[in-house]
């Protein structure tokens, strides 16, 4: 981040926009900015900020728009400083750190290009803009891989101080500040416009992996936290063993008060053997610290794969304090510790000096002794710890909130956009996620690891989703959007059925449904039909009655049934009966526990219409068939089964709409002494009908005729120029009884083609070669050739001259001279100019 950020704002770039669900607010940016991945809060006003791709965005505590202020693509180079002269490329710009700083009322904004170069935004007006110092590279905080940054008070309570996580993303060593850092944030008063950089809070207040091991223990950096004493991470890293290269979660403990990283502890974290952790979450919960992540499987990479398993487990803080107190006690007596971690240090480890581990962060022998301790094997497994585990997905968000005194909710999210609730309440044998709704709304957008539960507005939280961010309630039973969902889920709230939504009881002021829900109509279809009945009308929902045998009654308006033919307990069809124009509800009566019950929770309408024709064309086509014939009227769209019939000969329908039939015309063929004596010559004119669910359409007696099938016998020829524009003739007849004349071109071992119309005038047929010059290069080239008439290439092949024809393109002919300054005699009798051109070969 440099001084080449832009600072202009698009300030009709982001609207809030209706979700398909009014319980919870969107915002949305265009795709190209997706995804919205990082967010941060100014607690003294409820603002938000959001960064995304080559975005930030400022929102106000109603989650309406403010600002938002574009910073990207930028001209960059990896392998560059961002003071160096390069040969730069736009890339894109990812927020990778955004943080809201109190004492400086500002926001901290890092990104992926100028190595991860910070600047400060105006908290007020995002398009004010401060710079980092640029020569350092204790300023490049941003990381491709992720960077976290945890704000931390010392002792005194100053602040200002920050644990930084930094993965490693390629970049040069020259560039690459160690991947565990104390830094705090100083004024450079001297320099207006570079005036902010980042400080070692001492010369030795950072750790990171020997330069010869980083490209080989790649650490992915996840989550991080603090409590009263210490600042913990959660990272991936790739090991190397004695049985090879391990890929593991860790979680790591140092001191607050430690400025010289000895304190530095390290375990292995793992969930029911899932190694990789994907997302985080630290809170309180029954009065309890705890720590919730969200873990992968991989055997070759420190990311996550969506065709193996995920789960969520759960570390309370006393189980987290017990596994560092382990890890001294195993370090002390030589056991599977070590010191210092064997991915920090080029040389040798060794094991522990035992010393007395008590008062740890206060005892500076004790870390001294030992600077840094990694312990190489997993501690065990407790079965109590796993909250949820599914097959084939990513879990990429955690969250965990209390519903009530007993219940604790985890919120989890998905890889491909759906948010699972799961109560932990149950037994982890019969726990299964109680919600799973589809935040993305089938678009397939991941929910991102970074959300926003802010302690000032506790029924809340902010999601990230692809080029959208929610503010979603935390204790809305809104989620379940039918009836059965909502009373047989066993939601924690507490939610049943009130009118048309599912509530909690103290929000209903209607009939409260907590046991069996009525019938319930989803959807059906068609939804139109014709007045004379006989649609088959397909109804969609649930509780269609206690089992497939129970009586289901089904009416359209307040006493036109429907003949139920068909039934299952979520589905229905049935054959409508004449009725007059208008609309009218459909509602579904069942016996449900022996009450019956009738549908009052969607309201759905059917509408009865009066389907016309008045025109169709063309009137005329070959015996053959494959005419495109076009029928216009009003309500043709309607009823489950519509037909096109020219005498008994189907017509194949293509597309409809309200207003408009098209079909293609099957062959005729000649019927003498039928069946019941009927004939047919093909040789007439006969009227075109259309039933829609076996009812007759009035028309205006459209008829179509059959016509001989014309016959190609020749072309003229079978080479052109690159411009085109050459006449081609085709030799035949009854050209006039069809209506479609295309000469067709293909570029051979290729699938493009290229048509052109032809002319027919006095039954001749008469096409002219297009210009090629988008399609064929300066050399020779073949095309393949056919005549299409009515869009059959059955005229082609069933032409007289037989062999295959193709079409050769020259280059076009280049005129050489004309001396028009020489007067020469042309003879009327020789006829004879000469003109001298080249390339006449065609």
């Amino acid at each position: 981040m440099s001084g080449r950020w832009c600072v202009f704002l698009l300030t009709l770039l982001l609207v809030p926009i209706p979700t398909l669900n009014a319980f919870y607010k969107t915002v949305s940016v265009p795709l190209k900015y997706a995804p919205l991945r990082r967010i941060s809060i100014k607690p003294a006003n409820g603002d938000i900020y959001i960064g995304g791709k080559n975005i930030v965005l400022h929102l106000d505590s109603n989650f309406d728009l403010l600002q938002n202020k574009t910073i990207g693509p930028q001209s960059d180079n990896k392998m560059c400083a961002p003071n160096q002269f390069c040969d730069y490329k736009m890339t894109d710009n990812y927020v990778e750190v955004l943080e809201f700083i109190p004492r400086r009322r500002m926001v901290l904004v890092c990104g992926s290009v100028h190595q991860g170069l910070c600047a400060f935004l105006n908290s007020y007006h995002i398009d004010i803009e401060e710079h980092f110092y640029k020569d350092s590279f204790q300023n490049y905080i941003g990381s491709e891989k992720g960077t976290i940054l945890i704000p931390f008070k010392t002792e005194d309570q100053s602040d200002d101080h920050y644990f930084i996580g930094r993965s490693w993303d390629g970049r040069k060593m020259e560039h690459t500040f160690p991947e565990f850092s104390f830094m705090e944030i100083y004024h450079r008063s001297k320099d207006p416009l570079q005036p902010w950089e980042f400080q070692n809070t001492t010369r030795f207040s950072s750790a990171g992996l020997c330069h010869q091991r980083r490209q080989n223990s790649a650490t992915r950096f996840i989550f991080g936290f603090t409590t009263n004493e210490f600042i913990f991470s959660i990272y991936n890293q790739a090991r190397t063993a004695s049985n090879g290269t391990l890929f593991e979660t860790k979680i790591s403990r140092i001191c607050k008060n430690d400025k010289y990283m000895h304190s530095f502890n390290e375990v292995i974290l793992e969930c029911n053997q899932h190694n990789i952790a994907t997302a985080a979450y630290y809170g309180t919960t029954n009065e309890t610290y705890v720590l919730y992540v969200a873990f992968g499987k991989s055997i070759n990479s420190t990311e996550a794969l969506p065709n193996n398993s995920a789960a969520v487990c759960q570390f309370p803080q006393h189980i987290i304090d017990r596994m560092f107190n382990n890890l001294l006690k195993f370090c002390y007596n030589n056991a599977d510790a070590i010191t210092p971690p064997d991915w920090s240090t080029c040389g040798e480890t060794r094991a522990c000096t035992k010393t007395n581990p008590q008062n740890y962060c206060y005892n500076r022998d004790a870390q001294r002794a030992n600077p840094g301790i990694q312990r190489l094997r997993k501690p065990p497994y407790e079965p109590s710890g796993i909250v949820y585990q599914e097959s084939h997905t990513i879990f990429t968000s955690v969250f965990a909130h209390q519903v009530n005194p007993r219940a604790t909710v985890v919120w989890i999210g998905t890889f491909d956009g759906y948010i699972l609730k799961v109560n932990m309440e149950q037994q982890f044998k019969d726990r299964k996620p109680y919600v799973k709704y589809d935040l993305s709304q089938n678009r397939s957008q991941r929910i991102e690891p970074h959300h926003l539960s802010d302690h000032n507005d506790t029924k809340h939280i902010v999601l990230l989703h692809g080029n959208k961010a929610s503010k979603f309630p935390l204790f809305s039973c809104d989620l379940h959007t039918t009836c059965d969902a909502c009373v047989t889920t066993g939601d924690p709230l507490g939610c049943s059925w009130c009118n048309h939504s599912c509530m909690r009881k103290d929000e209903c002021e209607s009939v409260w449904l907590d046991d069996k829900c009525p019938p319930f109509v989803h959807r059906f279809f068609p939804t139109r039909g014709p007045l004379e009945g006989g649609t088959r009308l397909t109804i969609e929902g649930g509780n269609f009655g206690d089992d497939h045998s129970s009586e289901v009654n089904v009416t359209i308006g307040e006493t036109n049934a429907c003949t139920v033919v068909n039934k299952t307990l979520t589905r229905i069809e049935c054959i409508t009966k004449e009725h007059s124009a208008g609309d009218f509800l459909v509602t579904v009566t069942a016996a449900i526990s022996g009450t019956v019950k009738t549908s009052k929770i969607k309201k759905a309408y059917y509408s009865y219409k009066n389907p016309y024709l008045n025109c169709s064309g063309p009137a005329f086509g070959p015996r053959r068939g494959n005419t495109v014939i076009t029928l216009q009227g009003d309500n043709l769209d309607i009823g489950f089964s519509t037909k096109v019939l020219i005498h008994n000969i189907p017509c194949n329908i293509q597309r409809k709409n309200q207003t408009h039939l098209q079909c293609i015309t099957w062959e005729c063929v000649d019927i003498r002494d039928g069946w019941n004596g009927g004939t047919m010559t093909c040789n007439e004119c006969y009227r075109v009908t259309v039933e829609i669910d076996n009812n007759l359409i009035t028309s205006t007696n459209e008829t179509f005729c059959y016509r001989e099938d014309p016959q190609i016998f020749n072309v003229s020829r079978n080479a052109t120029i690159i411009s085109g524009g050459l006449e081609l003739l085709v030799g035949g007849k009854n050209f006039q009884n069809a209506n479609s004349h295309v000469l067709r071109l293909q570029i051979m071992g290729r699938n493009e083609i290229i048509n052109t119309n032809c002319e027919l005038l006095d039954e001749k047929l008469t096409c002219t070669t297009p210009d090629l010059s988008k399609y064929v290069g300066r050399l020779e080239t073949g095309l393949n050739l056919w005549i299409m008439i009515e869009e059959d290439y059955y005229y082609w092949r069933e032409r007289k001259i037989k062999q295959p024809y193709y079409m050769t393109v020259y280059q076009d002919p280049v005129f050489e001279s004309f001396n028009t300054t020489d007067k020469q005699e042309v003879r009327i009798e020789e006829k004879l100019l000469r003109i001298y051109v080249s390339l006449l070969n065609f």
